[in-house]
């Protein structure tokens, strides 16, 4: 729906955003896994579009769509949900999940999203794991507890 790789990629840096590469389509990079390295992103820049996309989650129904679907997430629940969801906050996240490399590491295990407290106070965290030796579940422990400790901070401030 976006006109590919390279037009997203031109989009999202006439926001201001320049630290990030969309170079490969999910179809590229599943047809070869080494594709996924050429797309990347700094976590300050997935926060600063985060913030973006939620300043204007209303603009138009392309936005509402992707509001809705992140708000709708139901992969990643032991990411940044884990430890959080109980806590009456409303998180609208989206996972991203790589490959196994040849040596049996995982490639990516990382969500990103905008948590709103009860308050209507809002965050947005991103937690990118790469090349991960440990497994899975340590992966998403790790973003879980960041989540926690991030929502902690918050709520005192």
């Amino acid at each position: 729906l976006t006109g590919g790789p390279s037009w997203t990629d031109s989009y999202i840096r006439t926001l201001g955003l320049n630290d990030f590469n969309i170079e490969c389509s999910e179809k590229m990079m599943h047809e070869n896994p080494a594709d996924c390295m050429k797309n990347w992103c700094t976590p300050l820049s997935a926060a600063m579009l985060l913030e973006k996309f939620y300043d204007n989650r209303d603009a138009d129904e392309y936005s509402r769509f992707i509001w809705n679907t992140m708000s709708g997430c139901r992969t990643g629940a032991g990411r940044i949900p884990k430890y959080i969801r109980e806590q009456s906050a409303v998180i609208v996240h989206k996972t991203g999940t790589g490959d196994m490399t040849a040596d049996g590491r995982i490639m990516a295990a990382n969500d990103i999203g905008t948590v709103i407290l009860p308050d209507g106070r809002h965050f947005s965290l991103t937690v990118f794991i790469t090349d991960a030796g440990c497994s899975m579940e340590e992966c998403e422990e790790t973003i879980a507890v960041i989540a926690r400790i991030v929502m902690e901070y918050v709520m005192k401030s």
